[in-house]
């Protein structure tokens, strides 16, 4: 849970540097609009982006359990070659 949080709290800061660097040669009243704008979708950009990042995560957690299962085999191998 802490680290979706973190997530969430990184693409927010990636959105908001992404349109403060847009619109850092707008003058301020038309970069509150956009910015008012940018609002509205981030919402729907972070909402996506979690649902990828939590299927990327469940992904990585499948890889490193293989991974383990395969490095404990070739472990085992390796001990019984050894011995031989």
């Amino acid at each position: 849970m802490f680290a979706l949080m973190c997530v969430l709290l990184w693409v927010g800061v990636v959105c908001l540097c992404r349109q403060l660097h847009q619109t850092s040669a707008l003058s301020v009243g038309v970069m509150e609009g956009s910015y008012r704008d940018t609002l509205e979708c981030t919402e729907e950009d972070i909402t996506d982006k979690v649902v990828f990042l939590e299927k990327r995560v469940t992904e990585l957690e499948k890889d490193t359990a293989a991974n383990g299962e395969q490095h404990s085999r070739l472990k085992q191998e390796n001990l019984q070659l050894v011995h031989r």
